[in-house]
């Protein structure tokens, strides 16, 4: 409602329609064939956001600043947060803590941040790929490999196991 009126507002750009029950729907659908803001964060069939072209800022070296293209992609967003997740040893929550949300909207509004379920998959998947690594690494060494192994109880009373595998490499 504003000034006693029913109002109808574009998510995109934020304009403003009449949306009494009078006025009809086709006003709103012809301004979405043409809203240019909606043209920038269009989202496909199955809601993943597209790719954007955007502007990247690059310092160099002597001083000089080089701006080329860039192309947003939330894939390789998504995986890198989850690195990150993991090489910082971050809770899987955080992806659900209202202030990192803003945070990372504020970065880049086109990247939709997935809940904590998604993230442990992620996390997992990284695992996996990285077992696979250290196994075909260890599979091709021809040295003897020694093993250590440490227990250790967290603040939290729960139980861990560390190993670490020491050996030299063919090369």
């Amino acid at each position: 409602m504003k000034d006693g009126v029913k109002v109808a507002i574009c998510q995109y750009c934020k304009k403003e329609f009449k949306g009494d029950s009078k006025t009809g729907t086709t006003g709103l659908k012809n301004h979405l064939d043409k809203c240019p803001a909606r043209k920038c964060q269009s989202i496909d069939e199955s809601f993943e956001r597209e790719k954007q072209k955007q502007v990247q800022v690059e310092k160099l070296v002597d001083g000089k600043v080089q701006v080329r293209n860039f192309t947003f992609d939330s894939e390789v967003s998504r995986k890198e947060l989850a690195h990150a997740i993991v090489l910082h040893e971050y809770p899987l929550s955080i992806v659900e803590h209202v202030w990192f949300r803003r945070f990372v909207s504020s970065l880049q509004p086109l990247f939709h941040i997935v809940s904590r379920n998604t993230i442990k998959k992620d996390s997992m998947s990284i695992y996996d790929i990285e077992k696979d690594k250290m196994k075909s690494l260890l599979q091709l060494n021809g040295s003897r490999i020694a093993i250590t192994a440490d227990m250790w109880t967290s603040n939290q009373k729960k139980g861990y196991m560390n190993m670490i595998a020491h050996f030299i490499d063919n090369n």
